[in-house]
């Protein structure tokens, strides 16, 4: 054997033996926790409990009342289109100086009802 194949092999053993005093530490550093199946549903719950709530609140921050971007935007239609919503009467409107409202509620029907 010459020295060059000891250097190797105390190398190996020096790394082996700082692997294993790091799982060491970190075994006594970090507690072990088991998880369950009960824990795992406990959590979907909370998740979903919490992406309701801000669902909901997001909701709430959103107007009432739109203007025509936003209800073009929404809808994907033109002014020319929107405009003729107004005026078949399709789609009711506020016109509060100059400017035309619409109520989110009327806009998301007609989304969902797809009939423009």
């Amino acid at each position: 054997m010459s020295g060059k194949h000891r250097l190797d092999g105390r190398a190996a053993i020096d790394k082996q033996f700082i692997f294993c005093l790091f799982l060491t530490l970190f075994h006594l550093t970090m507690p072990l926790e088991i998880i369950t199946k009960e824990d795992l549903e406990v959590f979907r719950i909370n998740l979903l409990n919490d992406i309701k709530n801000l669902l909901a609140s997001k909701k709430q921050d959103e107007p009432e009342w739109l203007r025509c971007s936003d209800v073009r935007r929404m809808l994907k239609i033109s002014i020319g289109t929107l405009q003729k919503l107004r005026i078949s009467g399709k789609l009711k409107f506020h016109k509060v100086g100059g400017i035309h409202f619409y109520k989110r509620a009327d806009v998301e029907s007609m989304l969902v009802g797809k009939s423009f």
